[in-house]
């Protein structure tokens, strides 16, 4: 192996304790350490066998490293070689060399077999296996060797030690000796009594009497000085606080002047005893001052002070001088006063709030009637805050709410912490104390103003309380109460033949809150949370008015937001639970504008106005905050799904209400009892008749022009109040309303005139078909036969009800029922085989009858049916021997029937004519109705009665 200088001159720098090969200096460490001064007998008792104990210090072992090693496993000569070609920093890092080196403690077999073997194959790796066993099994032996060699020199160095030791402890110099200085302490100690004995009284004495002379002149020098404590306690009994601080002021000028008086004696006995009178007089005055100023410290902490006795105190203070700052604790006092209330008056108006919550929750539900009443209130829109919209108890729960905001945001919020806030405001723009002491010597100056840091701060501290208020607002607004209370009530019974009324929008996902009373409905709901949602709008834009940070913004639109969002749901839900009792504001009692109908479409559009308007209200509540916190309150727009929540919910209503009251005037439960009579006023002012609201053809009557004015008035009106309030386009809502409309109305429309018109076909049918008539050998006819006086009574009849009722209805009634009535005469007159001469003008004349009578009421379709029953009568006709001229002297006859008839029953039936105030009335009505117009179809009944001979109309 080669030599390696490097290894020569790491082993002389180990040797020789040396940093490097050129020293400046030498210091001998191989030589044991002294034992310390005061731990004589410790060092006796240090092990004999501490130089054999001593542990080696792992920075001795780095320093102590090899430069080089040799391979252990004798493939290369030097390990270092071979890592310096490899870059690997072993000169500079005694530690990572100490990982490549097997004589270190450190060693890393695996980084050695990486770095130094990288390329090494298998067979080599197995034959420096085969060197390293052999180099180890060497090295055993050599040890062993060594150790049997020197064993004896180890044994005779023990006993050696073990002698030595023995002979120094039995010798003088131990512990039972005093280690050979006892006599001459005992000497020294006897001396220094004696001197002590004598000397000690004399300078006793001598002392004593300068003592007092010299006290004697400072009591008759400082009398003034010595009477300060209790002349401070006097100002602080009498609160003569100027008094106290111009005592203490001369107390502390006396004190310093005696101090200054003879600057020669200070460190003498004398001086010292003086100056401890002095000071304990002055130590009593001071703490007399310092429970002053505690007293005044505590007062700006204290309840029931007013701003200007804290100002006053905080003057004190300022003036006397104080270490801690006044002004900041004031600040800081004031600002935990407020966080301490604001949490008190949450949790005080929530348990009270919770209280009133769980007493409604035992009180049973209002019954229907009294909900029904509730439900009119918007009805009366001039009066409607003098009705009761809800039970007393709920309505007590609705001002709780009101006053729990009330207290937290407009006392606390907009009123309290913006005085606070304007407090703080003035002490860091320096206005509040430019009038203020700066103490003695200007020490209180550096209380005067505050620091940027201490600015930050109380910025941050009225930040907190913003955000301490949003956030219990935000947590009372969104908590549900501590029991669900489970809803009775039923849903509407669904309609057959009636479109499907849409789901009702799950509001909040079923989510109950705390802050609305169970049973409240939606009159008082969105009255009193709109009214509650504008006073929390309000508080915010004045607290935003502020100007605080971003994140007080974001915390304020938060709980608007919340607020809306909360408050719209529960609007929504109320409104929803309402739909289902909407029905029971059908009364039978018309209305006092519009005789035709009930108070029934006023009532629901009065209610749904009434909720439209409190919704937009609550979700455009930027709009309708008053005052100057209009321009103040952050943009909170509501989102699309609380538009469609309300949307959504309008929509179903006035489906359900459709779809309930058609149910209503089917129902035979739709009065209280069979026989409870409702008095309905008449549609002449000079009388007032009794009708029977058990009737179910009463009930479809009024029900048919109820859904009539709806269709045209409260439905449209509604959806235009609905688009300007959330400026949405709703025209495919209001077509479909429309078509459920009409239907509804032709369903009800058609279950009332197929009864009648079921009468009218019976009456006809026996008359024409099954009374007897021989038509094919029937004489002359001689007078119009009973059966059309008694379909044409029954038509007058249904005129008499319809008149009473709904005489806007009557034309489109009489109208559809003589569509019938033509369609019955031709199915009868079809049902005959053959007409003879007789046969066939007693059928002109009765069906002419019919026309000429009914003849008002005859439109298009009615007038192509009565001329498809002429052409029936024609072609039913069987010819005769009859001439010509007989023919037409038999026409004549008929005419002469004809007139006759129509004068007898002129009285009669006078009520299917129109006079000249009655044809305009109706041409109104027909206008409003929208009825078709009627298209008179005589040219073709003429030419039928021509084929038989000129037959004049009476």
């Amino acid at each position: 192996m080669n030599y390696d200088p490097g290894s020569e001159n790491a082993a002389i720098l180990r040797k020789y304790n040396l940093d490097s090969l050129e020293p400046h200096h030498w210091k001998d460490t191989s030589r044991p350490k002294p034992a310390s001064s005061n731990s004589a007998y410790g060092a006796r008792r240090a092990s004999r066998y501490e130089v054999l104990q001593q542990e080696e210090d792992p920075a001795t072992e780095i320093d102590e490293l090899s430069q080089d090693d040799s391979d252990p496993l004798g493939m290369v000569d030097s390990v270092s070689n071979v890592l310096r070609r490899k870059g690997i920093q072993i000169d500079t890092d005694p530690k990572v060399r100490a990982q490549y080196m097997i004589t270190s403690k450190t060693f890393q077999p695996r980084t050695f077999l990486r770095d130094i073997h990288a390329n090494a194959s298998y067979s080599e790796l197995r034959t420096g296996q085969d060197w390293l066993q052999h180099s180890i099994e060497q090295r055993r032996d050599d040890v062993k060797e060594l150790v049997g060699q020197n064993f004896d020199r180890f044994v005779t160095a023990k006993s050696t030690i073990d002698d030595v030791y023995q002979d120094m402890k039995s010798a003088t110099l131990n512990r039972e000796n005093d280690y050979g200085i006892g006599a001459l302490k005992s000497a020294t100690l006897d001396a220094n009594a004696k001197a002590q004995q004598i000397f000690t009284p004399i300078m006793e004495n001598r002392e004593k009497a300068n003592t007092l002379r010299s006290t004697l002149g400072v009591l008759d020098r400082y009398k003034s000085y010595f009477n300060l404590p209790s002349t401070l306690l006097d100002c602080q009994r009498r609160k003569d606080h100027e008094g106290l601080i111009r005592e203490y002021r001369k107390g502390e000028n006396l004190f310093k002047e005696y101090k200054a008086s003879d600057p020669n004696q200070q460190g003498t006995a004398l001086m010292v005893s003086q100056r401890r009178i002095f000071e304990k007089v002055w130590n009593e005055a001071q703490r007399i001052v310092d429970n002053w100023k505690k007293d005044l410290w505590d007062g700006l902490s204290g309840e029931g002070k007013t701003d200007e006795q804290q100002m006053k105190a905080i003057g004190y203070l300022l003036e006397i001088g104080i270490d801690d700052n006044p002004i900041w604790q004031y600040l800081q006092v004031r600002h935990n006063r407020l966080r301490n209330m604001i949490t008190a008056t949450f949790e005080q108006d929530r348990i009270q709030f919770e209280t009133l919550r769980r007493k409604l929750a035992a009180k049973p539900a209002p019954s229907v009637k009294q909900l029904v009443s509730y439900l009119r209130v918007p009805f009366h829109p001039k009066q409607e805050f003098a009705f009761q919209c809800d039970s007393e108890e709920i309505i007590e729960m609705w001002e709780a709410l009101g006053d729990f905001v009330d207290d937290m945001m407009s006392e606390l919020g907009a009123h309290l912490l913006i005085e606070f806030w304007r407090t703080v405001q003035s002490f860091v723009d320096g206005k509040a104390q430019k009038s203020m002491p700066t103490g003695p010597n200007g020490i209180s100056k550096k209380h005067l103003s505050l620091d940027q840091m201490q600015v930050a701060q109380l910025r941050g501290m009225v930040e907190g309380l913003v955000l301490l208020i949003c956030r219990l607002m935000g947590e009372f607004i969104s908590s549900p109460p501590v029991a669900l209370m489970a809803d009775d009530m039923e849903p509407s019974t669904p309609v057959g033949g009636v479109p499907p009324v849409p789901a009702l929008p799950a509001v909040n996902g079923g989510k109950v809150l705390a802050f609305v009373p169970a049973h409240a409905n939606a009159v008082s709901t969105s009255r009193y949370l709109s009214s509650t949602l504008r006073e929390i709008a309000q508080a915010v834009g004045e607290i935003h008015s502020l100007g605080l940070s971003s994140t007080v913004t974001d915390a304020l639109r938060t709980v608007l937001g919340t607020a809306m969002q909360h408050f719209n749901d529960a609007v929504c839900k109320a409104w929803q639970q309402d739909t289902k009792h909407l029905v029971r504001l059908e009364n039978w009692t018309r209305a006092t504008e519009n005789h035709d109908n009930t108070g029934f479409p006023r009532a629901i559009q009065s209610y749904t106005r009434a909720i439209i308007a409190n919704a937009e209200k609550i979700l455009n509540v930027a709009n309708t905050t008053s005052g100057s916190a209009v321009q103040k309150v952050p943009q909170v727009m509501p989102t699309a799904k609380m538009i469609g929540a309300v949307r959504s919910t309008f929509l179903s209503g006035l489906y359900t209400v459709q779809q309930d009251i058609c149910s209503l005037a089917l129902s035979l439960n739709a009065v209280p009892t069979p026989t409870t009579k409702k008095r309905i006023s008449a549609v002449t002012a000079e009388e007032i008749r009794e009708v029977d609201a058990s009737d179910t053809d009463t009930r479809i009557l009024l029900t048919v022009s109820n859904l009539a004015e709806m269709q045209e008035s409260v439905i449209p009106k509604l959806i235009n109040q609905f688009e300007l309030a959330f400026s949405l386009g709703m025209t495919e809502d209001l077509r479909t309303l429309i078509n459920v409309l009409e239907q509804a109305d032709d369903r009800l429309f058609k279950r009332y005139i197929s009864g009648k018109a079921r009468v009218v076909s019976e009456i006809i049918r026996g008359g024409v078909l099954n009374s007897g008539i021989p038509w094919a050998t029937l004489p002359r006819p001689v007078e119009v036969h009973s059966y059309v006086y008694d379909a044409l009574v029954t038509l007058v009849l249904v005129h008499s009800q319809v008149w009473t009722l709904t005489p806007s209805l009557l034309g489109r009634i009489i109208t559809a029922l003589t569509n019938s009535l033509a369609q019955d005469l031709l199915d009868a007159i079809r049902g005959i085989d053959r007409f003879g001469v007789g046969g066939m003008l007693q059928a002109t004349l009765e069906v002419e009858f019919f026309h000429q009578t009914l003849s008002q009421f005859v439109d298009s379709t009615a007038g192509e049916k009565l001329s498809m029953v002429y052409r029936a009568i024609e072609d039913g006709y069987t010819s005769s021997d009859v001439s010509a001229e007989d023919l037409q002297a038999e026409l004549g006859h008929v005419k002469h029937l004809l007139q006759h008839a129509r004068k007898a029953t002129a009285t009669q039936f006078a009520c299917f004519r129109k006079s000249k105030g009655d044809r305009a009335k109706s041409k109104g009505d027909a206008e409003r109705r929208d009825e078709r117009p009627r298209e008179a179809s005589r040219h073709r009944q003429q030419g039928n009665l021509n084929n038989l001979g000129p037959v004049e109309a009476a």
